[in-house]
């Protein structure tokens, strides 16, 4: 604890209002704001990678449709 080696060095401490010796610690607040933000981080990248179908199986599968078309003669033109 500061002070207790040596009787000056308390003045290495810092200490805030309440004269209590202040942590280099990150404090509740900073942890919840970086797990936030790692929250955010993590569902932006698994986004991605479900709408580029790394995710979704079968997505890249391919299918063949067979269609057929029938349509109307166009008229003739008329004679000159």
């Amino acid at each position: 604890m500061c002070g207790s080696v040596h009787p000056g060095a308390w003045a290495l401490c810092t200490l805030d209002k309440e004269n209590k010796i202040m942590s280099d610690e990150n404090g509740t607040g900073s942890n919840a704001v970086w797990a936030i933000a790692l929250i955010v981080v993590v569902a932006i990248i698994a986004g991605v990678l479900y709408y580029t179908g790394v995710l979704r199986p079968g997505a890249n599968k391919k299918t063949e449709i067979d269609i057929n078309v029938t349509a109307p003669a166009p008229p003739a033109a008329p004679a000159r």
